[in-house]
């Protein structure tokens, strides 16, 4: 499995306690795009051998040639994170840009402030013969905070979705939502159960994560 991770603008440095999380229980390849980081957070990421990618090396003329941030609603209130949603679609696009360049395959694509308490390689089983698989939300969104992908190909029928879609309100939890409805007879919910102990404030607790997870046949 190989774990993606994209940020344009400032880095933040939550991204340290993602990463710190991640290398307690992965030790593959952790890919991150990044347009703006300091060095002492460089420095801190590179020691753990996490692979920088520089927004311009992956930034794809497909989608910026087809959208512009005047198309998505511009957040306010949020310092550094105003183009939300326009980003939000742009990071898919980045993705595919890396691997290709990349020949990744496997991909574990998450979002910056998600703390993973597991191995992503454990779900790979259950995800290996699917192109591609996003977590459900609600009907009407599917959430790609973590989103898997088997390489750039699976990719293309997700990135011509978010191409035509044509949502009054852009964000890519419609338009998802709007390519399951495309293939919905192609597809099947899969019950993710890991059960997890963690030691809170001095007790260990037992619980279990849960996610669906929307995956072709």
């Amino acid at each position: 499995m190989n774990v993606v991770l994209s940020f344009i603008g400032e880095m933040p440095q939550y991204v340290k306690e993602c990463v710190k999380q991640l290398r307690i229980f992965f030790k593959g390849p952790i890919y991150i795009i990044f347009s703006s980081i300091d060095e002492p957070l460089k420095n801190e990421l590179e020691a753990s051998s996490v692979i920088l990618i520089h927004y311009d090396l992956v930034k794809s003329s497909r989608f910026s040639n087809r959208f512009s941030p005047e198309k998505f609603s511009h957040v306010h209130g949020l310092k550094g994170r105003e183009q939300l949603f326009f980003r939000s679609y742009e990071r898919f696009f980045l993705l595919d840009q890396l691997a290709r360049m990349k020949d990744l395959k496997n991909i574990w694509f998450m979002e910056l402030d998600i703390l993973m308490y597991e191995d992503p390689n454990v779900f790979l089983s259950a995800l290996k013969d699917a192109p591609y698989a996003f977590a459900y939300h609600r009907p009407d969104h599917f959430n790609s905070g973590i989103f898997y992908v088997k390489n750039s190909a699976a990719l293309q029928p997700i990135l011509e979705t978010l191409e035509s879609f044509k949502g009054s309100f852009m964000s890519e939890m419609r338009a998802l939502s709007t390519h399951y409805e495309k293939i919905l007879k192609q597809s099947y919910f899969l019950l993710l159960i890991r059960q997890m102990k963690i030691d809170f404030f001095g007790k260990i607790m037992s619980f279990f994560i849960i996610i669906f997870l929307m995956v072709l046949l």
